[in-house]
């Protein structure tokens, strides 16, 4: 994997062929293939995880607002996000992978870089105060906040994720924990999302 430029029309194209949930799935139900060939299985369970995390804190009541407002969705934001954070990044664990624990714990995920690839709205014109016929840009409070969320948590989740190299690796820590455990699937699954839940989506709060 090599950085390359990032194509917002082609992230864009790529979201209706993508496989979808049946009607009756939940809303949180999101793609478990993607139509790019990563170098290691590593390198696709970290941007599954990835996705399904930020889908989560898009998908917050506070943010209904903005997709409201905006006509996207927070399902598609974070698969586009995501997948340009990936497009842009090396393969190795660095600094230079804007997936790895390295690059959040770095900063490299700012405002600036997230809104932008992201595609997130957060000034909009409006009419100047005192001189009518002029439009001035302010911040717009519900695009920022989902600026604002998203480098909370990927700066906050920096710190949890500790030696690992990335999400995914701390994932499969996770399933391999449960598994040795004796877990079910259920009792997995439980505890794997109060944990997300209560340690690393807190992070946005």
């Amino acid at each position: 994997m090599t950085s390359v430029e990032i194509s917002q029309e082609a992230l864009v194209a790529l979201l209706p062929r993508l496989s979808r949930p049946p009607a009756s799935a939940s809303r949180t139900h999101l793609p478990t293939i993607l139509p790019l060939a990563f170098p290691t299985p590593l390198h696709l369970l970290n941007t599954l995880a990835a996705i399904h995390i930020v889908s989560s804190i898009l998908s917050q009541p506070i943010h209904t607002r903005y997709f409201a407002e905006t006509g996207g969705s927070a399902t598609d934001t974070a698969i586009m996000g995501v997948l340009g954070l990936y497009l842009s990044s090396d393969e190795p664990w660095s600094t230079s992978n804007m997936l790895s624990t390295a690059a959040w714990k770095d900063g490299k995920l700012d405002e600036a870089l997230l809104s932008e690839v992201f595609r997130i709205e957060t000034t909009r014109e409006k009419e100047h105060e005192t001189m009518k016929g002029i439009r001035v840009g302010g911040r717009w409070d519900p695009g920022a906040r989902v600026v604002e969320d998203l480098v909370a948590f990927f700066k906050g989740s920096a710190g949890i994720l500790g030696k690992t190299s990335c999400v995914g690796e701390w994932v499969k820590k996770v399933i391999d924990d449960a598994w040795t455990e004796g877990d079910d699937a259920e009792v997995f699954v439980r505890n794997c999302c109060d944990w997300v839940s209560s340690r690393v989506l807190i992070t946005s709060c």
